[in-house]
This record gives structure tokens, sequence and C-alpha cells, in this order.
């Protein structure tokens, strides 16, 4: 069953706004239908439907999945999509609860170097 990444709440959107958006380098768009939090132009954080999912490193995995109820973000085909854990979050009054997973996300992808882009392949 895939999951429906274009519907998420615009009151969960608000409240996260008004939390991530003061810290530094943060700016959000819409990719993938979902609202993504970038730092450095780089995703540390989105939301659709009731989830809010971010990237963790994998010290902090475990203490998520025991503390929070995080999961490993699954893709519509079934594999795991990296280091990404998803949280319940299906009320704005939630978002507080889970701003210590992504204020970690924030510092792991931020201290993360970029991925160096792909170089053209040579034709022969």
């Amino acid at each position: 069953m895939k999951k429906n990444l274009m519907a998420f709440s615009i009151e969960i959107q608000s409240e996260l706004d008004a939390h991530l958006l003061p810290w530094q380098d943060v700016s959000t768009r819409k990719m993938f239908g979902a609202m993504v939090y970038l730092v450095g132009g780089k995703m540390f954080a989105f939301i659709y439907d009731a989830r809010l999912v971010v990237k963790l490193p994998e010290e902090d995995k475990a203490e998520a999945r025991e503390r929070d109820g995080a999961r490993p973000f699954i893709l519509g085909n079934g594999s795991q999509f990296g280091d990404w854990m998803e949280f319940p979050i299906s009320t704005p009054d939630r978002v507080e609860e889970a701003l210590t997973w992504v204020g970690k996300s924030y510092q792991y992808v931020q201290a993360t170097p970029r991925a160096g882009k792909a170089r053209p392949r040579r034709r022969r």
C-alpha cells in the first residue's frame, strides 16, 4: 500500500513553522507533495498526513523507537529510506513533543557534508 505524501495538516505545518523557521538557515518548500524543512538547502524534516519524518543518526534511532514510538520511514516500494524515522503527530499540540528529535535531525544534517554532485557520464 502506497503512502499518501500529498496530504498534510496546515495546522501542524503552522506549529512547526513557528518553532523551526527562526532556527538559523532553515527554509521550507514543497517537495514530493510534502512540506519539507531544509537547513542550508539540505532536507532535515518533512510532514505528511499524521507523520513527522526526520533524519537521525544511528545512535538516536533506538531511543526514538523506545521513547516516542518512532519507526523507520518506509517508501511505497517497501524499502527503508536511509536514516529517516517517522513519528506520529496527529495534532498541532504534539509538535512540541517531537522537537527534541527535530533538533537532533537539524544538527545531524547541518553537520553532514553535502553529497558531491554526480559526474556527468562521458559519451563514447
